[in-house]
């Protein structure tokens, strides 16, 4: 279709635009993770891990009233955790920590963080045959609620306290 000079026109039916997000910006992020686990000859055992974090760009400026960047999630983490496992039985009570973090940013480009937390879980499942098997998972038993700040801690942004989560199934393999 033409304009009568040459000229294409649009047509409104089909004519649409695209758009795609683009990462402009780079920042740099080095760590450090320790590992370590054991199991005894008894079928018992412990793991520990924790990482740590730095870099560019993944600490929010307090002060500053303008957009920026930085990298949020990042902060270092860890958890620790005794164990029993057999050829029947699997149990497991670990302990998870996570720093204060950056999550991304509000409204007038307030940074928002997620408060450090610390929480225990427990999973114990049990296999009756090759076939069917019952469990029971514990997440969050201690009742850690979900704290997210603005800029300072005094100021709350959003508290979630989901309580604990259990969940008890069996599962059968056909």
């Amino acid at each position: 279709m033409t304009d009568g000079t040459g000229g294409a026109i649009a047509d409104p039916i089909t004519f649409y635009q695209v758009g795609r997000p683009a990462n402009n910006l780079e920042g740099e992020v080095q760590g450090i993770e320790v590992a370590w686990q054991h199991l005894f000859d008894n079928g018992y055992g412990v793991q520990f891990n924790y990482i740590v974090t730095e870099g560019d760009n993944i600490e929010a400026d307090l002060v500053s009233l303008d957009e920026q960047f930085y990298i949020p999630g990042l902060a270092d983490s860890g958890n620790f955790a005794a164990f029993y496992e057999d050829n029947k039985m699997t149990a497991r009570l670990g302990i998870n920590y996570a720093a204060e973090r950056p999550s991304g940013s509000g409204d007038y480009f307030q940074p928002i963080f997620v408060e450090a937390r610390t929480h225990v879980d427990v999973a114990i499942s049990y296999s009756v045959d090759d076939k069917l098997g019952f469990f029971f998972d514990a997440m969050n038993i201690t009742d850690e609620p979900t704290r997210l700040f603005a800029r300072h801690s005094e100021m709350l942004f959003l508290s979630q306290d989901h309580g604990p989560v259990y969940k008890a199934g069996f599962r059968y393999k056909f």
